[in-house]
């Protein structure tokens, strides 16, 4: 096979696999209460595999093709650093299930080399995520080369939780470019020579998008060089629709979102159109299951993808990204 039509067939694959995710799910939804993944509809049959087992089936697999090991804690736990303590508590068991699902999805879209490329070698799922006395939703340990993520944090909204596994991924990425991701004088000066980063910020609802802040699609991205490439990054791959509309009106957002898919296709081979094209059609997909079960509430039931966000008028506080 010549390296062209290697090339070709990788990128073929890569498109399958994005859209095979989507369209799985779609089969365990329309299967119902009978679905394999339906732990309810299949508890006391033999034969049948629970939701739980499913789940926890598709992260060894996942585990298996990447090489990268998976910590569900069951205790609290502290990890000492040089610039920061990260400490931990054990997840809620009720919880678990849904998130693997949840997560296995989101880092599918990549394949091992990615990953390998990226550093990424453990992923830590717990609760009461901190960071020297902060609270974090996520966090990236690009040093040790690890990924943590509070997984009741937001649970409420699906959509966030996805958006900031890519967002720590980033982190990673960005880091194994160069060996840093906090200076970054191209990417500043798409802002202008007179933009100041902000302070950070608390509210999960900085990490909105907004549409009202020029040259940023979140007011987190505003806090640092760091943090608002992870955020143009991982809204490029959660809502690529959104920010296509956002950055057909915004110079400085168009920009960005250009040298991020000029970066990633230097970084790695996999992110090139084909891969865009496959989060155009996961995005879509999504969007049509929204609107079914906004039409029919039944419908969604069984399907985390089918959940439309919703936002209490008071969230409780979700911690910041790292």
């Amino acid at each position: 096979m010549t390296s062209s039509s290697k090339a070709h067939f990788n990128r073929v694959f890569l498109l399958i696999a994005i859209i095979a995710v989507p369209f799985l799910a779609w089969i365990c939804e329309t299967l119902g209460s009978s679905s394999l993944l339906d732990r309810e509809a299949v508890s006391g049959q033999e034969g049948r595999v629970s939701r739980e087992d499913a789940s926890r089936g598709g992260l060894r697999f996942f585990c298996d093709r990447t090489g990268i090991e998976v910590s569900i804690a069951q205790s609290r736990g502290t990890t000492i650093h040089r610039s920061g303590n990260i400490s931990y508590n054990s997840v809620p068991h009720s919880q678990v299930t849904q998130y693997i699902e949840l997560f296995v999805g989101e880092l599918s879209l990549y394949r091992a080399s990615f990953l390998k490329k990226a550093g990424l070698r453990r992923v830590v799922l717990c609760s009461a995520l901190n960071w020297s006395g902060e609270e974090r939703s996520g966090l990236a340990c690009k040093q040790n080369s690890e990924l943590y993520f509070d997984i009741t944090a937001a649970q409420f909204n699906d959509r966030y939780q996805r958006t900031v596994i890519h967002h720590e991924l980033y982190h990673l990425v960005d880091f194994a470019e160069d060996g840093q991701d906090t200076v970054d004088e191209t990417w500043r000066r798409l802002n202008g020579t007179s933009y100041v980063y902000k302070k950070r910020t608390l509210d999960f609802r900085a990490s909105m998008l907004v549409g009202s802040i020029e040259g940023f699609l979140t007011s987190y991205a505003t806090t640092n060089v760091a943090e608002d490439k992870a955020e143009t990054y991982s809204n490029m791959v959660v809502s690529p629709k959104r920010v296509r509309e956002l950055a057909a009106s915004d110079l400085v957002l168009s920009a960005k979102v250009s040298l991020i898919r000029k970066r990633m296709l230097v970084f790695h081979e996999d992110m090139n159109g084909v891969f865009w094209d496959g989060v155009d059609v996961r995005d879509n997909y999504r969007s049509v299951q929204k609107s079914r079960v906004s039409r029919n509430p039944r419908a969604g039931r069984g399907s985390e993808i089918s959940k439309p966000v919703v936002v209490p008028e008071n969230p409780k506080r979700v911690p910041k990204r790292l």
